[in-house]
């Protein structure tokens, strides 16, 4: 079994003991907040590897395709000097 695995597991495992009616409330809390940095990790993985490939490339694209869908009405940027 992976590494991976053995973490699914063992979240199972805390998430369904914390679920038991004779726990307290503070000890769901605590399984709650050792919990939620593992959820956030495995969504953040999971959404990564539904979406394309994650480049600056695709990155410029994106952003070259939102300013052409405006038609070029993007107003331009300023540079950091004012006229003296």
């Amino acid at each position: 079994m992976s590494f991976k695995d053995e973490m699914e597991k063992l979240a199972s495992k805390i998430a369904a003991e914390a679920q038991e009616d004779s726990r307290a409330l503070a000890d769901r809390v605590d399984a709650f907040k050792a919990l939620h940095p593992y959820y956030v990790l495995v969504t953040k993985q999971k959404r990564g590897e539904d979406e394309d490939e994650n480049t600056f490339e695709n990155f410029t694209a994106q952003i070259n395709a939102a300013e052409e869908s405006d038609h070029g009405s993007i107003t331009p940027l300023r540079s950091g000097r004012r006229g003296s």
